[in-house]
């Protein structure tokens, strides 16, 4: 887990390269922000000084406290990870003048081994013409099964151990849920019988007759989409909402009664697949003056492909577990009556903005504008969120933590109570005056001069789309990306 050599390289250079009459400066390069580490692991403390600086000294601390320093290159000190969740390191350059330059701080986690036990029941049936197959998975001490997450397969793919995918298995233990993946080809309509005979052998299987009354939680990318959009319009009553990747809602088939509208449903799409101007504007078009719970995002030059979509369709989907799934429900005692909600209670998003360099959004209540050109979200946390993945041409990027979160051989869990440094390249928006940090809509922190990052500490244990909102001296807004860290259930194991 050694900071990557070429990065160390490029800010090596890079602090060599300073013009001699710069003012003294000092950076960290060693360890990598955001890194997990476990305990007794050695990490190097390395920092670089500007060119032509006159150094006395550069001392090193960890949480405040001195840990070695040196007089001449290599800015080095070898540091033993210890008990202590946060380490944040600071590099502290004192001049033969007597002036003192700290660095930006940088934060590195301990984590833990987590020594999970999960329990596996497959079932099979021979559907029309072909096979139907599809796997329970639940975490080993799970008392009570208050849902199933449904994430089923994109065409030929195979999405039953898809659970370890952090994002999906952290849903699990924070909601007390269950994961169904699925492999087959069978048509979706085809596809809901077995489903629910699945679910009737499993709960004899497991002894957790619940199963039959838990609701669902759905997504999945194309076919898999398309699937979740088949429960929704089969099985409203037992679907809590639906993130629909690469796919649609598809009404044209069926009788659109009131209850398949009351599903908080959301499509994120590629631009090129040309859902939008196919599909979804059609059904927003009709059905959101009705006061259909629907929304609608695309991804910026996006083609029929899966990325960073859980990004917003995670905290999307649990945002509408937690408004719609009653406190007190108990599917021990029989099917969970899930709260409706109004569409005033909810938060727009004009899908005609997307190119303004701000995505508008705004509560639903008393929203003025055209409900044909709106997308429907839970909340406001979920309209920040969408605010800054839909915008087009975004010219702040966050490169910490993970921007590539989704690629990480399934994802990093974040263990509870850990400090998450926010570092953004500003390059594209040089003129900042202003970066403001978010965690859905909680604003973290300002950030008016200086390095352009931002530490968010003490994180909660559930998701958090981390993003920054610009402004440069005209008075212009703009977002950066979203990035997801999932911050593993407090005393799980």
């Amino acid at each position: 887990m050694s900071f990557p050599s070429a990065w160390r390289l490029v800010l090596a250079l890079f602090a060599a390269g300073t013009a001699a009459c710069a003012a003294p400066s000092v950076t960290l390069v060693s360890p990598t922000m955001n890194e997990q580490y476990l305990e007794g692991v050695t990490v190097p403390v390395e920092a670089v000084v500007a060119a032509g600086t006159d150094v006395a000294r550069v001392e090193f601390l960890a949480n405040g406290a001195p840990i070695g320093g040196a007089t001449e290159p290599p800015y080095r000190v070898d540091y033993p990870i210890g008990a202590a969740l946060n380490h944040r390191f600071v590099a502290r350059l004192t001049t033969r003048d007597g002036a003192t330059v700290d660095s930006a701080p940088l934060t590195c986690v301990r984590y833990t081994q987590l020594d999970r036990q999960y329990l596996s029941y497959d079932y099979e049936e021979h559907v029309v013409d072909r096979q139907w197959q599809a796997r329970l998975w639940m975490p080993a001490d799970l008392e009570t099964v208050r849902g199933l997450l449904i994430v089923s397969n994109p065409g030929g793919g195979d999405s039953r151990d898809w659970y370890r995918f952090v994002w999906y298995r952290e849903f699990l233990h924070l909601n007390h849920f269950a994961f169904v993946g699925v492999q087959g080809s069978n048509s979706h309509a085809d596809s809901i019988p077995p489903l629910l005979h699945a679910i009737d052998q499993w709960a004899e299987e497991t002894g957790h007759p619940e199963l039959r009354n838990a609701p669902f939680v759905a997504t999945g990318f194309s076919s898999g989409g398309g699937y979740s959009s088949r429960l929704l319009v089969t099985l409203p009553e037992r679907v809590i909402g639906v993130g629909i990747v690469s796919s649609r809602i598809k009404l044209t088939d069926v009788v659109v009664r009131p209850e398949l509208l009351a599903v908080p449903g959301l499509v994120v799409g590629g631009e090129l697949e040309n859902l939008g101007q196919v599909v979804e504007v059609e059904v927003l078009n009709v059905y959101r003056p009705q006061g259909a719970l629907y929304g609608w995002a695309t991804v910026q030059g996006g083609e029929h492909t899966m990325g960073d979509q859980d990004g917003l369709v995670m905290p999307y989907l649990q945002a509408a577990l937690d408004a719609r799934y009653p406190a007190d429900a108990d599917p021990r005692r029989g099917p969970v009556a899930l709260r409706p909600l109004a569409p005033d209670s909810g938060w727009l998003a004009d899908h005609t903005t997307w190119t303004s360099g701000l995505t508008t959004i705004a509560p639903a209540a008393g929203y003025p504008g055209d409900l044909r050109d709106t997308s429907w979200l839970v909340n406001q946390d979920v309209a920040y969120i969408y605010r800054a993945y839909a915008t087009y041409d975004r010219p702040l990027r966050i490169v910490s933590p993970d921007p590539n979160w989704w690629e990480n051989g399934g994802g990093r869990v974040w263990e509870p109570g850990s400090d998450a440094t926010i570092v953004v390249d500003t390059t594209g928006f040089a003129d900042w005056t202003k970066l403001e940090f978010y965690d859905g809509a909680r604003l973290l922190g300002t950030v008016t001069s200086g390095a352009p990052q931002f530490t968010a500490t003490a994180l909660a244990p559930g998701y958090h789309a981390l993003h920054v909102l610009g402004t440069n001296a005209a008075g212009q807004q703009r977002p950066s990306q979203p990035v997801l860290v999932t911050v593993r259930a407090a005393n799980d194991t």
